[in-house]
């Protein structure tokens, strides 16, 4: 089985699409040459199109679900889609949350 270099992933639902968007932007800007891999956990049919442009999609549902859920009520399913890459086929993986904006390279992080 083939694996890559690196990527860049994140995760998000319709919620935080305006956001992702603003992520997704960043890094094309500033990591024209690092594939960038979004999960989708609730986007709507529209965002994915928008993305497609900037990104690979993969819809996901999380792969566990935290039943009553206690003191950790304010943990959203989408972000327990971030363990996902754990399947993706790519030598280093940097899952970035989707609330950030990249302001320059970031290929020094991967040489860590």
């Amino acid at each position: 089985m083939k694996t890559f270099d690196r990527c860049i992933a994140t995760s998000s639902d319709k919620e935080y699409f305006p956001a992702l968007m603003a992520l997704l932007r960043s890094l094309k800007k500033t990591n024209p040459n690092i594939p960038v891999i979004v999960f989708d956990g609730g986007l709507k049919k529209t965002h994915v199109k928008r993305v497609s442009r900037l990104a690979k999609v993969i819809k996901k549902t999380p792969f566990i679900e935290l039943e009553g859920r206690g003191k950790f009520r304010y943990i959203g399913k989408t972000t327990l889609l971030k363990f996902e890459v754990a399947d993706l086929k790519y030598d280093k993986v940097l899952y970035l949350d989707v609330d950030m904006v990249v302001l320059e390279s970031l290929d020094s992080l991967f040489d860590l």
